[in-house]
């Protein structure tokens, strides 16, 4: 199993989620002193950002957030974004408490993996509805009309839904007929 992707598919990706963890370093600064960073500061924000983006970087790899695709982007991919980020934001207060490394703000902490999170996420999901819109937009499903001949008889001698049965009367319910299978589990009732 390669940890670091091959294809450029992949590559770019992981470029793109770099590019987000450095963005969402700066964000997070930027966003703890409302919007001015002192000169003081902005030293300590680049300067760290060199352990910390390899740190993340290692965090994106090990979670394999590049075996899938963006198209297919979903719910588990965005659970592994966030476990990635926390993981790396737990390393990282780690190294700041048991390395005593100064001047890094505790809100610009909590905030960092939040935004990684909104940033890699929104990106892979608007990737994917940019995609669908493309794929299945009204302009290329509509299709030519076509007349099914011959139907009307299938759908005459259909037998029409029945609506389920779920009456409760003096606390029983009534039991519907139900097929037997063969392996059935024993009605605890």
């Amino acid at each position: 199993m390669h940890l670091i992707p091959h294809d450029r598919r992949s590559l770019a990706a992981l470029t793109h989620d770099v590019a987000a963890a450095v963005l969402a370093w700066a964000l997070a600064y930027w966003l703890r002193f409302n919007l001015d960073i002192p000169d003081f500061y902005v030293h300590y924000m680049w300067r760290y950002l060199g352990w910390v983006i390899p740190l993340q970087t290692g965090c994106f790899l090990a979670f394999g957030l590049y075996r899938g695709i963006w198209r297919y982007a979903s719910l588990p991919d965005l659970k592994q974004i966030l476990f990635a980020a926390l993981s790396a934001m737990a390393c990282v207060l780690a190294a700041v408490v048991l390395l005593g490394i100064p001047h890094i703000p505790r809100a610009a902490l909590l905030m960092y993996p939040l935004i990684l999170v909104m940033i890699m996420g929104g990106s892979r999901f608007a990737y994917r509805m940019w995609r669908e819109h493309r794929l299945y937009s009204l302009a290329r499903a509509m299709g030519e009309p076509v007349l099914v001949a011959g139907a009307a008889a299938v759908v005459a001698t259909a037998p029409p839904p029945q609506p389920a049965r779920n009456n409760r009367q003096g606390g029983q319910r009534q039991q519907q007929h139900q097929p037997q299978h063969r392996l059935r589990r024993p009605n605890r009732e």
